[in-house]
């Protein structure tokens, strides 16, 4: 108990380090959340597209539900078929602004929804037509799950579709981006409690290593270690209670986030009927990078280094999984990589609990949970990564 106090006593000591980095937390949770509430707002349930959007398509399914999708595009919008066009042609027209989002409807789509696949429509925007990604992609995305809850409860797939057409054309449920101030909507604090928990994986990875790893590498330094080691306490006694006090800083982490985000959005369907879940996976994600951090602190390093070590694992992990580019504009080459590392299984999981964000899944606990047991099992391999290193240290 002690040597657990120690930890607190200099992790207080290091306060400085913890209080700038956990201002400059709060301000980029702030400015994402503002970003987030500004830039997005609910069309509403009798409005479609705001604008003419020029769309361009190549249908290689050619069935019953990809000609149903583009019919019900062409309803607001203005279709091109460039089926006939190859990918560099595509690129051209869209970097040109002659189609302001293009999509592909690949062959096998619409058997692969019908028996719960994986297959999605791919598409390419430019880079100054986000809100039209947004806005397109989230109305496929809509026909589609409505689609398969028809499916789901015994219609025919030629049921489906024109059951799916005749609600959709009437009440769509899309969202789009504007600049217009979403004000207190419970779609914008939806919005943006997904945006802000989804930048918590990389903002409390460099917080943790910072503060309580940089706790954990003085503990090591060998003046302290000698004056450790005077009294009857032994080395591994040190290394729990410093594994313990990494772990509670992590839950204090948690519990002070959770609270913020209750406070905020507490009145919204997503924490009122997913607020669990949602904290569930926000544990986790700071269960790993507790767990990271022990591992990295476990060699001999310095503050700086620690430092530098915190910048290329957040930012190389948040790059290639998601969290600063949506996955859905990665590569199928970066994804296949970033399934390798944790922060892709909590960005997944965070797009199943919240389908609204147009990543295409739809909401299923148990594939949440399936996730999430892979990020906590990151976690165990850092643990005893770290385990196994500070024995052969020792050794």
């Amino acid at each position: 108990m002690h040597l657990y106090n120690h930890f607190w006593k200099m992790l207080k000591a290091n306060k400085s380090g913890l209080v700038i980095y956990g201002i400059i937390m709060l301000v980029m949770i702030v400015v994402i959340g503002v970003a987030a509430s500004r830039s997005f707002t609910n069309v509403g349930d009798d409005e479609s597209f705001t604008k003419d959007v020029k769309i361009s398509y190549a249908d290689y399914d050619e069935s019953e539900l990809s000609k149903a999708i583009i019919a019900y595009l062409s309803v607001d919008n203005t279709m091109y078929d460039f089926g006939d066009k190859t990918e560099e042609e595509i690129n051209d027209i869209v970097y040109f602004s002659v189609s302001e989002f293009h999509f592909y409807i690949p062959e096998g789509f619409e058997e692969s929804v019908n028996n719960d696949g994986e297959m999605k429509v791919e598409y390419v925007t430019g880079a100054g037509e986000s809100s039209y990604a947004y806005t397109v992609s989230n109305a496929i995305n809509s026909y589609v799950n409505l689609y398969r809850n028809y499916m789901a409860i015994g219609y025919s797939s030629e049921e489906a579709i024109e059951k799916t057409t005749d609600i959709i054309t009437k009440r769509p449920d899309i969202s789009v981006y504007t600049t217009e101030t979403a004000g207190d909507g419970a779609m914008g604090k939806e919005w943006c409690v997904y945006q802000v928990v989804l930048f918590l994986a990389y903002l409390t990875v460099g917080m943790i290593m910072l503060s309580a790893g940089v706790v954990i590498l003085k503990s090591g330094k060998t003046n302290i270690r000698k004056r450790i080691s005077a009294g009857p306490v032994s080395h591994e006694s040190t290394t729990i209670s410093d594994t313990l006090g990494l772990y509670t800083f992590g839950f204090v982490i948690w519990a002070i986030i959770m609270a913020g985000l209750y406070i905020f959005a507490g009145e919204t369907s997503l924490m009122k009927e997913r607020g669990l879940i949602l904290g569930l996976a926000l544990i986790s994600v700071i269960l790993c990078n507790c767990s990271i951090t022990a591992f990295v602190t476990s060699f001999k390093l310095k503050s700086n280094s620690l430092s530098m070590i915190a910048n290329i694992v957040g930012l190389s992990m948040s790059f290639m999984t998601g969290i600063f580019v949506p996955q859905w504009f990665l590569g199928e080459s970066v994804l296949n990589f970033g399934k390798m590392l944790p922060f892709f299984w909590y960005v997944k999981a965070l797009n199943i609990i919240y389908p609204e964000c147009g990543a295409g899944y739809i909401y299923n606990q148990t594939e949440v949970l399936k996730s999430l047991g892979i990020l906590l099992l990151f976690a165990v391999a850092f643990s005893l990564l770290s385990i196994l290193v500070r024995k052969t240290r020792k050794a």
